[in-house]
């Protein structure tokens, strides 16, 4: 049964997506004369750094994106790892006080992460000021009197420790390009080539970032290397980076709680197709992914323009994310667009203000599109189906809509 239309008071709507994010690198030696690969690394996992998030978040309109934080790679021979940890030390914490069992803390892991446990589980806390070597302050207040395990990593990196070379050159391979190997995991790879230098060098390092004119203007992160390489005169490196990004909801809609005010909009919802800049094939160029028209240069999870439409009609969701699917459908009234902006790290939220004269219509659901100009939608990225249709008044309706991306990493403790 439809409600009886509700009083003519602002309401907010807003939504909320969720992506987790993991880059690794493996490494090529390759004689110049032969082009036989004299050594082939294993994958190495990489800590993605604060600033890393925010890119993928969108730090500004039209931001790198996907394909932007690995347009340029560095190299470097710092084997430092990018934690601090010890054993033999434990912590507990009363307040915003954390205290070590024995002297651990330094004046530069100010702006770091602590992260309590071993594995990848554990609260992650981030440390706002220094004391001692024993004690530090960090964000978030709890109480810890259970000696317990931690580590300290280091997030805020603005380049490698100790660099050697940068490079935006990347090497033609068929192994470059965007794969979305199940729904809602996209893959992007590529390889880049660092020329022969006049004296041999050793890499224990690698940086990666947003980069331009064979230089590196934003740094994203970093990986250490299980086993040194040692590249002679007479050989040429080779990185390969692959940046792994679990999207949700994808698979299947999933549930929405209401977060409304003076609406309800719990219901499922589901991204209905992947729109971003991606990595072209053989190149390793960036393109725009699925065909997005109108001078688009990426799409909602890109974090740039987003858009927010009502649906007055009755529809369905589909039952997972369609990799080729793109509709430009809307239905219902259409409120502008508006540029992602970042609110905290690796968070970025579009919002905006409507204020609709309807008729009396019956609400169903929400679109939020990849915007190129209001009132033109591309596709409609993002679908959210409400479980109790909403009846909307007969004369003004206004408020506002937010939809909010946040990119996140796993740290896996020693």
């Amino acid at each position: 049964m439809i409600p009886e239309p509700k009083p003519q008071t602002p309401d907010a709507i807003n939504v909320l997506s969720r992506t987790s994010c993991g880059l690794r690198a493996r490494t090529f030696i390759i004689d110049a004369k032969t082009g036989r690969t004299l050594k082939k690394s294993g994958w190495s996992k990489n800590t993605m750094m604060n600033h890393g998030l925010n890119v993928l978040a969108g730090n500004g309109a039209q931001g790198p994106g996907f394909a932007g934080v690995i347009s340029a790679v560095n190299i470097g021979s710092s084997n430092t790892q990018n934690y601090t940890y010890n054993a033999a030390i434990t912590f507990t914490q009363s307040g915003t006080a954390l205290t070590s069992s024995g002297s651990f803390f330094t004046p530069g892991m100010v702006g770091q992460l602590f992260k309590y446990g071993t594995g990848t589980g554990g609260s992650e806390y981030y440390i706002t000021a220094y004391t001692s070597s024993t004690l530090v302050t960090v964000d978030t207040s709890a109480v810890l009197a259970t000696p317990a395990a931690g580590t300290v990593w280091n997030v805020i990196m603005s380049n490698l420790l100790l660099p050697l070379f940068t490079t935006t050159t990347i090497l033609s391979d068929p192994g470059n390009g965007t794969v979305i190997p199940t729904p809602g995991v996209v893959q992007l790879t590529r390889k880049f080539t660092f020329p022969i230098q006049s004296a041999p060098y050793t890499v224990n390092e690698i940086g990666y970032g947003v980069g331009a004119s064979s230089a590196m203007t934003q740094f994203c992160g970093r990986v250490v290397l299980g086993s040194s390489d040692v590249v002679p005169v007479t050989s040429y490196y080779v990185v390969q980076v692959q940046l792994i990004c679990n999207v949700s909801p994808c698979t299947a809609p999933v549930a929405f709680a209401n977060t409304g005010t003076n609406i309800n909009i719990a219901g499922t919802g589901i991204f209905v197709f992947y729109s971003f800049l991606a990595v072209a094939t053989t190149t390793g160029n960036p393109i725009s992914y699925q065909g997005l028209v109108g001078g688009s240069a990426g799409g909602l999870m890109d974090s740039e323009t987003c858009g927010f439409s009502l649906v007055t009609m009755p529809f369905s969701l589909p039952g997972g994310t369609a990799p080729g699917a793109n509709s430009a459908t809307n239905t219902g009234y259409i409120s502008p667009q508006a540029f992602f902006t970042a609110s905290s790290v690796g968070i970025s939220t579009a919002s905006g203000a409507f204020n609709f004269t309807t008729a009396g219509e019956t609400l169903y659901g929400f679109l939020l599109p990849t915007a190129v100009g209001s009132p033109l939608y591309v596709c409609n990225d993002f679908q959210l189906l409400l479980t109790t249709p909403q009846a909307l008044p007969s004369g003004v309706f206004q408020g506002t809509w937010s939809f909010t991306n946040v990119f996140s990493r796993t740290l896996s403790n020693p």
